[in-house]
């Protein structure tokens, strides 16, 4: 069944109307007809399973049939802050951690970080970013949107992830193990901190290692930044146990 991120304001009565791309989308990409269901949500964690109407040109009318629940998000929060990188490789990492189930992404200029948007630029970006991540959140089945920051500084965003109950850096010289973090106790946030395709400078080191950071490794292979950080999600899902009531490969 296809699924539709949308306005929270069309969520309300016993249908809506829908316009613009999303209803060219349904009517003439997938051409879907009179009688065919569609899951609709808002991002915040509800959806409704609803009956195509009409298509009518430029316009789509649906009715709600079935209110429900999405849990596909519950489980440990990972807020992922991801060093900036080249544009191609961080879309495609925006991408494959957004259908991992992460929910908050803060990109990081550290000290190696080549990317360094302005203004205008970085509105761009922030806009694509959106898109990607909508547009991965529907086709995996979650009901929540993951919330995306505008680029912080390296020591903005540790503060930040200092809020989490539990915070990590993946450096590649560190033979610390991800699996003792993770007791009988389960943990309801999850910070991962992700450096550039040059690594993290000394400095940075020293600061998470001086407010209590877990520097942890993931494994002998050297691994691009895109790679590191899809993988990293990957880890902590599994091992904070969300992973244990299966899923599927679409």
């Amino acid at each position: 069944m296809h699924r539709f991120l949308v306005p929270s304001s069309a969520l309300r009565g016993s249908g809506t109307t829908l316009a613009g791309p999303l209803a060219h989308q349904i009517g003439h990409v997938l051409r879907l007809r009179p009688g065919e269901q569609i899951v609709l949500f808002d991002g915040s964690g509800s959806e409704v399973v609803s009956e195509v109407s009409t298509v009518q040109g430029s316009t789509v009318t649906v009715r709600f049939q079935e209110w429900r629940e999405n849990s596909v998000d519950a489980g440990v929060e990972v807020w992922l802050f991801p060093a900036l990188i080249r544009t191609a490789r961080f879309e495609v990492m925006l991408q494959k951690v957004t259908e991992l189930g992460v929910a908050r992404i803060t990109p990081m200029v550290t000290h190696h970080t080549v990317v360094r948007p302005d203004g205008s630029a970085q509105k761009g970006m922030l806009s694509r970013w959106g898109s990607i991540v909508r547009e991965a959140t529907e086709q995996s089945g979650r009901a929540r949107l993951p919330i995306v920051i505008p680029p912080l500084s390296f020591a903005q965003a540790l503060n930040v992830a200092l809020q989490a109950d539990l915070v990590c850096c993946c450096a590649l010289d560190q033979a610390n193990d991800f699996r003792p973090l993770f007791g009988t106790e389960p943990l309801q946030t999850v910070a991962l901190l992700i450096g550039p395709e040059g690594g993290w400078s000394q400095q940075e080191v020293e600061q998470v290692q001086g407010v209590g950071v877990h520097l942890v490794s993931l494994g002998r292979r050297t691994l691009r930044a895109e790679t590191a950080a899809i993988a990293a999600c990957a880890a902590v899902f599994c091992l904070a146990g969300a992973w244990n009531s299966g899923g599927s490969v679409d």
